[in-house]
C-alpha cells in the first residue's frame, strides 16, 4: 500500500488551499493546509514564490471500522517535500481549480486504499469505502468538465465502472487485472492536472521525507 500512495504523491498530490491570488505579485507566500476526512489525512504547507511552488505535507490513511485487519494495521504515512513551477500568465482560477480537482483525486483514492486493502469483499466497511471514493471522484469530474478537460472527464467514468465492478469481485486473477487498469487510469488522470503547459510537468520534483 504504501508503494501505490508512494507514487501517487510522485504525481503531484497538490492539496492546496490557498487563495489563487496570492500567486501573483508577491515575493514569498506561505499557507498552511488541514483535511481531516475519517480515514483520510491530508497536512502541510505551501510556500509560494514567484512561478516557484514549494509543498511539505503529510498523507495519512487508516483502517477504518468493521475491517477485516482493523486490529492489526497502524496508520500508513508519508511525509514529502514537493517542487513544481507554473506558467507565466497562467490563469488563477484555472489553476485553482486543477489544483482543487488534485484534491479531490488525491481523497479518492486514499478512501479506495483503504477500502480495498483492509477490508474484506462485500462487507459493511468494503462498501462504505468505496462509496466515499465514488464521491469524490465525481467532485473531481465535476471540475474537469468546468475546466473543458472532456477526456479527462471521461477518465474518471470509467474509473467508477471499474470500482463498481471491483465492489463485488473476489477472483484474485480478475482482481490484478481490474487494479492494473485502476492504477493505469488514476495514474493519467492526476497528471492531466499539474500538465498545465507542454513541459511543466517535467518540472515537477519530489522527495519522500517518512
Amino acid at each position: 500500500m504504501c508503494q501505490n500512495l508512494n507514487r501517487t504523491i510522485k504525481t503531484g498530490l497538490f492539496l492546496i488551499a490557498w487563495l489563487p491570488t496570492l500567486l501573483f505579485g508577491q515575493d514569498l507566500v506561505m499557507r498552511d493546509f488541514s483535511y481531516r476526512l475519517g480515514q483520510v489525512t491530508y497536512i502541510g504547507k505551501v510556500r509560494c514564490m514567484g512561478s516557484r511552488v514549494i509543498i511539505r505535507s503529510s498523507l495519512q490513511v487508516t483502517t477504518p471500522k468493521g475491517a477485516a485487519l482493523d486490529r492489526y494495521v497502524e496508520p500508513v504515512t508519508l511525509t514529502v517535500m514537493e517542487s513544481f513551477s507554473i506558467p507565466d500568465g497562467l490563469d488563477e482560477v484555472f489553476l485553482w481549480d486543477a489544483m482543487l480537482a488534485k484534491q479531490y483525486l488525491t481523497i479518492a483514492q486514499g478512501y479506495f486504499q483503504t477500502g480495498t486493502r483492509y477490508c474484506a469483499v462485500n462487507t459493511a466497511a468494503h462498501g462504505r469505502m468505496l462509496d466515499e471514493s465514488k464521491k469524490y471522484y465525481q467532485k473531481g469530474k465535476e471540475l474537469f468538465l468546468k475546466l473543458g478537460n472532456d477526456a479527462s472527464a471521461s477518465e474518471v467514468d470509467r474509473l467508477l465502472t471499474l470500482i463498481e465492478a471491483i465492489r463485488t469481485n473476489a477472483d484474485y486473477g480478475l482482481a490484478k487485472l481490474q487494479f492494473d487498469e485502476y492504477y493505469s487510469i488514476n495514474y493519467k488522470i492526476m497528471k492531466s492536472c499539474i500538465c498545465l503547459e507542454d513541459g511543466f510537468d517535467d518540472q515537477y520534483k519530489c522527495v519522500t521525507l517518512k
